[in-house]
This record gives structure tokens, C-alpha cells and sequence, in this order.
């Protein structure tokens, strides 16, 4: 589903009004910006791979059978519903599936970062499915791919593939923020009306 550019400056500010009730409750609510998303998508890239690089090195084979399984998962999973919404269980298979190519670094302050950067990422990721215009993206594939490099305990092309794989999304955001003039996504063009 691509909303139309007047559907999503609606979606903008009802998202606004709700944030500015939340915050009227004391929760506090993350801004958005594509200086945010760029710095978050560089720690990810950087962070992730650094785990990556030392879970091929020290991972074994029950670190190898979880990402087989958790791939399997994945890949037998629906990514989004009939009317072109991300499924939940999707998000929670792709969310195992990173987990298990990282665990083998044995390093549980390392995978305590990835984990919270991945959950600060989540929402740009699903602001990016909303507005996606590329839906040719072949997620099976470049997941198989992952799985097989990491798998095959080729470091550098499997830290190059999962790069590539972690950038699209934001790099594409990034864009279409820039093209429409949304550089501070929570500027004044989404102020509540």
C-alpha cells in the first residue's frame, strides 16, 4: 500500500496530535529527522558488523543450526497482509533472524546495543514500508544470501551483504524526505493543523 502524498501529510499530523497529547502525559516521544536516521543507519552498519565479524569467527554449530532455523522461519513467512500492511509476525521472524546472525559473537553487551538500535530503527523502517515506491526489493534473497555467507564464514562479503541489506531501507527514506523538503521530518509542513 503507497499513500498519496495529501494521505500521508494526514497520517503526519495525526501523528503529531497524538504525540503532543502523549506528551502532555509525560511519556516523551522521538523526534524524527533524517539526521537521526543517517547517524542510527551508520551505527547500525558499523555496530553490527563488528558482531557479525566475531560471531563468524567464534560461532559453532548451534549457533549455525539457530540462524537455519530462524531463516526458515523467515522465509515462510508473509511479509505483509492482503491490503499491503507489514505483518507483525514477519517483523518478529526478521528480528530473530538478525539476532541469531549476531549471537555467535558471544558478546552480551554487543548484542545489548544491536538490539536497541534495531528497536530505534524500527519505526523509520516501518515510516519507509508506508512509503515505499520499491517494492521489488527481494527480501528472501538477500536474507538466503546472509545466511549463506555467514554460514560459509566468508566475514567480508557476508559484512558487505548485511550493510547493503541494513542501508536500502533508509537510504530510500532519506531521499523521499529530501525530494518532498522533509529534511526535519518533524518540521513545520507536519505541524498540526
Amino acid at each position: 500500500m503507497v499513500l498519496a502524498m495529501n494521505e500521508f501529510e494526514q497520517l503526519a499530523r495525526d501523528v503529531r496530535v497524538f504525540a503532543t497529547e502523549v506528551r502532555k502525559r509525560g511519556f516523551r516521544v522521538r523526534e524524527l529527522s533524517v539526521k537521526d536516521i543517517a547517524g542510527l543507519t551508520e551505527a547500525r552498519v558499523e555496530i553490527e558488523s563488528v558482531a557479525l565479524r566475531l560471531a563468524i569467527e567464534r560461532g559453532d554449530v548451534r549457533w549455525e543450526t539457530k540462524i537455519v532455523a530462524a531463516h526458515h522461519l523467515l522465509e515462510r513467512t508473509s511479509v505483509v497482509d492482503d491490503d499491503g500492511w507489514v505483518l507483525g509476525q514477519w517483523v518478529a521472524h526478521h528480528r530473530d533472524f538478525h539476532q541469531a546472525l549476531t549471537a555467535g559473537c558471544n558478546n552480551a553487551r554487543l548484542q545489548e546495543v544491536i538490539l536497541r538500535l534495531r528497536a530505534r530503527a524500527e519505526l523509520y523502517r516501518r515510516w519507509w514500508w508506508a512509503l515505499a515506491t520499491d517494492r521489488h526489493r527481494d527480501l528472501v534473497a538477500e536474507h538466503r544470501q546472509l545466511m549463506e555467507l555467514t554460514l560459509a564464514r566468508n566475514a567480508d562479503a557476508a559484512i558487505e551483504a548485511l550493510a547493503y541489506h541494513i542501508k536500502r531501507a533508509p537510504d530510500q527514506l532519506i531521499a523521499y524526505a529530501r525530494e518532498h523538503g522533509l529534511d526535519d521530518l518533524n518540521g513545520p509542513s507536519w505541524q498540526a493543523g
